[in-house]
C-alpha cells in the first residue's frame, strides 16, 4: 500500500528516516487565515466592528505556512466570514465590548 510518491523517482528516503514535509492541499471555502496571535485560547477571535471588539467562536482546520509571515492557523465559523477586521495580536483584558482603534493594513 502507498501513501504517497515522491514527484522525482530518484529521491529515496531510508526507512526510518524523519524528514520534513509541506503537503498542499485543495483550497476549502470558508476557511480564513489568521495569525496565531489573533486566536485567544483554543478557540476564540475577536472581530471589531464600529470600534468595540465582539468575540466568535472558530474551529482551527489547519496551518498554513505564509512564507515571511511565519506560520498562519486556518479557522472556520459561522460567526467569522473573509474581510472581517479582527484584533490580530494579543490584547490584555481583550472583552466584548472593549473600545478599539484600527491601524491600517498593507492590503
Amino acid at each position: 500500500m502507498r501513501f504517497f510518491s515522491f514527484r522525482d523517482p530518484a529521491i529515496s528516503v531510508e526507512l526510518g528516516r524523519t524528514i520534513a514535509l509541506t503537503i498542499e492541499l485543495p483550497a476549502k471555502a470558508q476557511v480564513i487565515p489568521l495569525p496565531a496571535t489573533a486566536i485567544y485560547g483554543a478557540n476564540t477571535v475577536y472581530r471589531v466592528i464600529n470600534n468595540r471588539l465582539d468575540h466568535v467562536a472558530v474551529q482551527r482546520v489547519g496551518e498554513y505556512d505564509n512564507g515571511e509571515q511565519g506560520s498562519w492557523v486556518l479557522v472556520t465559523g459561522d460567526a467569522i466570514k473573509d474581510g472581517d477586521a479582527v484584533l490580530s495580536h494579543q490584547l490584555p483584558g481583550a472583552v466584548d465590548g472593549l473600545k478599539v482603534a484600527s491601524a491600517p493594513t498593507d492590503n
